[in-house]
């Protein structure tokens, strides 16, 4: 199980943990900015608002893991992850 706040925030694990919990608040948000927009008069509400909301909890998860520093040390000196066939590397 993921362990301190950094198991939470510093992780793909948490991250996608957390984007599947903050699921019920982006369509809480979604159905708040409808009804106030349905209440000015505004013609497709409920789109527009399923697409600003869904650009930003479609996006924000991939840039945060993006964004995540890998601590471990590369355990080889190109792009391949186990010993090295290209360079002769072990």
């Amino acid at each position: 199980m993921l362990q301190g706040w950094h198991g939470w925030v510093g992780t793909f694990t948490g991250v996608a943990l957390i984007t599947v919990a903050v699921l019920p608040l982006a369509a809480l948000t979604v159905w708040a900015l409808a009804r106030r927009r349905g209440a000015t008069g505004t013609t497709a509400a409920w789109q527009m608002s399923l697409a600003e909301v869904g650009i930003a909890y479609g996006t924000v998860p991939w840039v945060w893991m993006i964004m995540i520093r890998k601590t471990e040390p590369r355990r080889s000196c190109c792009w391949c992850a186990g010993p090295c066939t290209r360079c002769r590397r072990a």
